[in-house]
Formats: structure tokens, sequence, C-alpha cells
């Protein structure tokens, strides 16, 4: 089984509280624009990752077709199942054409989130 799973994270987050010594406030300045988007998708199987992308911005449907030609498909191997939450760039037209030529035997959408998944990033949450 080979799950998938995605994440993202905004460079410029700035926490909007702090600390001062009693008695005092605490001031700060927080940054007016969103920020840049770094987003992360990935492929993990019980031995280990399977393969990632990193992108600038948000995932989408054509981000992940790119991924699935790119990146996993040509790691696939006949008879793998790969197991995706129910993101909507996991619904576009010719996923499962993509997973299916490469011999996947199924393609199974789980309720978001993927709770089961031993697929956990080792980056702040």
């Amino acid at each position: 089984m080979i799950f998938l799973n995605e994440m993202g994270a905004v460079l410029n987050l700035t926490l909007e509280y702090g600390w001062a010594p009693k008695g005092q406030r605490a001031y700060g300045e927080k940054p007016t624009s969103r920020g840049q988007r770094i987003s992360t998708l990935g492929a993990l199987s019980s031995p280990g990752l399977v393969t990632a992308m990193c992108f600038e911005g948000t995932l989408n449907g054509a981000v992940f077709l790119y991924f699935l030609e790119h990146f996993l498909c040509p790691q696939l191997k006949p008879g793998q199942c790969v197991i995706l939450d129910n993101a909507a760039a996991h619904h576009v037209e010719g996923v499962a054409e993509l997973i299916e030529q490469t011999g996947a035997d199924s393609f199974i959408y789980l309720p978001t989130p993927l709770i089961l998944t031993p697929l956990k990033w080792p980056g702040p949450r």
C-alpha cells in the first residue's frame, strides 16, 4: 500500500501573541502580505518514502496530475494499492487512469483527515 498526503506552509507566519515583563505591554509587527506558500506532496509505503515533490502555491488538479505522471507512476508496481484522502485535487479526471495504467490494483478514497496512515511529516505543526 502507498499512502499519499499533502501539506503546506506559509513562510511569513508570525505569532499573534507575545511575552513581556509583568506590567508591560508586548509590541511587535505583523506582515500585511499573505506571504509565499510552499506545499509538499508525498507518497509513503511501509518501507519508507516512495517519492515527494515540493512546489510553490497550493495543490490543485493540474499539479496533482503532474505529480502522478512524473513522480509517483514511474515508482508504482503492478498490484500495489494507492490510498488517497478526499482532497478535491484527487477527484480530477485522469487520476484513476494514470494509476491503473501502471497496473496498480485499487484506488481508494478515504474521508479526510487520513487518520490511519503512517504518513506524518517530521516538520513543525
